[in-house]
């Protein structure tokens, strides 16, 4: 093949793959819109998970302010119980005081891990 070949071969992908990107973009932006300020009105949290057996869980998920724990296998998802009022903001704030416990646990342990790394590495 002579070089003009190989360039205009190389000039058609180009343009076959910028016009293949510039659809998907057009697709995405007018086909598949939705609106921005509604995933923000529906507030809804996996609080917690646990396996029962092979494809059978119970999860506790938060949505808005009830708290609801609900059976989960892979063929249907059933209401067990369903908690309102200041039981579920206390497990809330419980949670909320775990998670911000485990994250100053990592952030400590990630600090201590560098000056013991530093120290046996002759650095301090």
């Amino acid at each position: 093949m002579e070089f003009w070949n190989i360039l205009k071969v190389i000039f058609l992908l180009i343009f076959i793959l910028g016009l293949m990107y510039g659809t998907l973009y057009l697709a995405r932006k007018y086909f598949f819109t939705f609106d921005k300020n509604s995933k923000k009105l529906v507030k809804i949290k996996v609080l917690s998970t646990q396996m029962l057996m092979p494809k059978k869980f119970i999860q506790v998920v938060q949505v808005h302010d009830k708290i609801l724990v609900l059976g989960v296998s892979d063929h249907s998802i059933n209401l067990l119980q369903e908690i309102n009022g200041s039981v579920a903001a206390r497990m809330v704030e419980e949670e909320t005081v775990r998670e911000d416990l485990r994250n100053n646990l990592k952030d400590n342990f990630k600090d201590n891990f560098v000056e013991i790394l530093k120290k046996n590495l002759g650095l301090r």
